[in-house]
C-alpha cells in the first residue's frame, strides 16, 4: 500500500476555533476490518452546536463539512425528469436512437438497472404515463422488475409524510413495493412490453422508482398517451418527443435529468472518535460541487443523456444511500451524542420544503421534513459508553427535495 505524507495541524489556540488534523487512513483498522476513513477528535469544532432558531445558524457552512469519502455502486440508473412538466403526448426519454430535436444516442441496457421518473401533467387533460422496455435483438430476452409509483390524486401532497415522492421512497425503505414482477417475462425480438402505467390527472405529479433486469440488450422508453392503451404506448416509443418545459443545464443551473447515469447507490463507512469535551462535526450528504468547489461531489456522471439535460445526477433523486458511522468513545466515561439531519438551503422568510422523506436509522424509520426556515431535524440522542457504537443510516432520495444536505454530530 502506498502511503502519503500528511501535514498535521499541531496547535489549536482557542476553544472556539476549529482544530483539525488529517489522518493516515491506512491505520483505520477497527473491529477487525479497515474502514473508509478515520476522523479523530481534532477534526471536530470545539463548542456545542448552536440552539439558535435562526435558520442560517442551524446549519454548518460548506467549509466545515467533512467528506463522507463515498463509494459509488449499485446499478446504472435511467432517469426521466426532462421535461419535468409535460403538456402533450409522445416519448419523454428513450435509449434507442438519436433524435433530430432531442439528441441522445443508441444506448442498450443489459442486466440490472434502476429507473427513476418524476413529472407533472400540465396538458389540461388526463394522461397516462408508461415505462416501456423493448428487445432490439434477434433472440428472445427476459425481463423482471419491481418498484413503486404514485400520482398525487392517490397520495396528495399536504405536508410532512405525504405526496407521491414520499411514498415511493417509503415503499423502497420498507420493502413494501407496489408492483413486483418476479417471474421473468419473455420479450420477443422487435417487441416491447409495459413495465408499469400510471394515470396522470390534470396537474398531477407522478413519481416512480423501479429496478429491472433483462437477460440481453434492451431499450428503455417513457411515454405519455391519452388512452393508456398498450398499442398507443408502443407507437409512442417510435414517434416524436412530447411537448413540455425543457430545462437546460448551464453554468448557473443544474437543469433536469434525462439520460442514463453511472451509479444509483452511494455508500460510506467511517470511524469517528468522540472528543473529551463539547464539540460538533458535520458531513456533506447528497452534495454536488457544481456551485461549491470545496465540497465533496457525491453525484454520478452521465453514460448518455439527451441534449441539454443534466450531465450529473444533481440531487441524486431515486438513489439509495447507506452510510455507516462507528462512534469510538476512548474516554473513561459515557458521552452524550446527538445526530442531526439538515438541508443546506435556508431562507427565514420562506417555508418551502427542502426534504420530505423517510430515513432509516439503526433499523427504525424516521419521517424527516425540513424547510427553508426550519432546516435541521434531530434524528437521535444517545448516551455512548466507552467502546464502539454503530450508527447506520439508510434512505432513498425522494423527489421534490432541494439538493445538498448535511449530517451533524453534537457531543458533550
Amino acid at each position: 500500500m502506498r502511503l502519503k505524507t500528511l501535514h498535521v495541524l499541531l496547535f489549536c489556540s482557542a476553544l472556539t476555533v476549529s482544530c483539525k488534523k488529517q489522518i493516515d487512513t491506512s491505520k483505520n483498522f477497527v473491529d477487525g476490518k479497515f474502514r473508509t476513513s478515520l476522523i479523530d477528535p481534532t477534526s471536530w469544532t470545539i463548542g456545542p452546536l448552536t440552539s439558535s432558531t435562526d435558520p442560517a445558524a442551524q446549519i454548518l457552512p460548506n467549509a466545515e463539512l467533512q467528506p463522507l469519502n463515498v463509494v459509488y455502486g449499485g446499478n446504472k440508473i435511467f432517469k426521466c425528469n426532462n421535461p419535468e412538466i409535460f403538456t402533450g403526448n409522445g416519448w419523454l426519454m428513450q435509449t434507442s436512437r438519436t433524435d433530430a430535436s432531442r439528441g441522445g444516442n443508441v444506448y442498450p441496457i443489459n442486466g440490472n438497472a434502476t429507473a427513476y421518473m418524476f413529472h407533472i401533467n400540465q396538458s389540461g387533460l388526463v394522461k397516462y404515463y408508461h415505462l416501456m422496455v423493448s428487445n432490439p435483438g434477434t433472440a428472445p430476452i427476459t425481463l423482471t422488475s419491481k418498484g413503486s409509483y404514485y400520482n398525487n390524486s392517490e397520495k396528495p401532497l399536504t405536508g410532512s409524510g405525504t405526496g407521491p415522492s414520499y411514498f415511493v421512497a417509503k415503499d423502497w425503505i420498507n420493502n413494501t413495493l407496489r408492483k413486483v414482477q418476479s417471474e421473468p417475462i419473455t420479450i420477443a425480438p422487435s417487441q416491447a412490453v409495459e413495465v408499469f402505467k400510471v394515470q396522470a390527472n390534470v396537474s398531477n405529479m407522478i413519481d416512480a422508482r423501479f429496478e429491472l433486469n433483462t437477460s440481453g440488450n434492451a431499450y428503455y422508453y417513457t411515454v405519455v398517451t391519452s388512452t393508456g392503451n398498450l398499442d398507443d404506448a408502443i407507437n409512442a416509443t417510435q414517434g416524436g418527443p412530447a411537448a413540455g418545459t425543457y430545462l437546460t443545464e448551464s453554468t448557473n443551473a443544474y437543469g433536469r435529468e434525462a439520460g442514463v447515469y453511472q451509479y444509483s447507490e452511494v455508500t460510506a463507512d467511517n470511524n469517528l472518535d468522540i472528543p473529551n469535551r463539547a464539540a460538533h462535526i458535520g458531513f456533506a450528504l447528497n452534495t454536488s460541487n457544481k456551485f461549491a468547489a470545496a465540497i465533496e461531489n457525491q453525484t454520478a456522471a452521465k453514460l448518455m443523456n439527451l441534449t441539454g439535460s443534466s450531465s450529473n445526477t444533481y440531487g441524486n433523486y431515486g438513489h439509495r444511500y447507506l452510510v455507516k458511522f462507528h462512534l469510538i468513545n476512548k474516554n473513561a466515561t459515557s458521552k452524550n451524542v446527538k445526530l442531526f439531519f439538515a438541508s443546506n438551503s435556508v431562507n427565514a422568510a420562506q417555508s418551502n420544503a427542502t426534504w420530505n422523506g423517510p430515513i432509516k436509522l439503526n433499523g427504525t424509520v424516521i419521517d424527516v421534513y425540513t424547510q427553508l426556515n426550519n432546516p435541521r431535524k434531530e434524528l437521535a440522542s444517545w448516551v455512548i459508553p466507552p467502546g464502539v457504537f454503530n450508527a447506520t443510516i439508510e434512505f432513498y432520495v425522494p423527489g421534490l427535495i432541494t439538493a445538498n444536505q448535511q449530517l451533524i454530530f453534537d457531543s458533550n
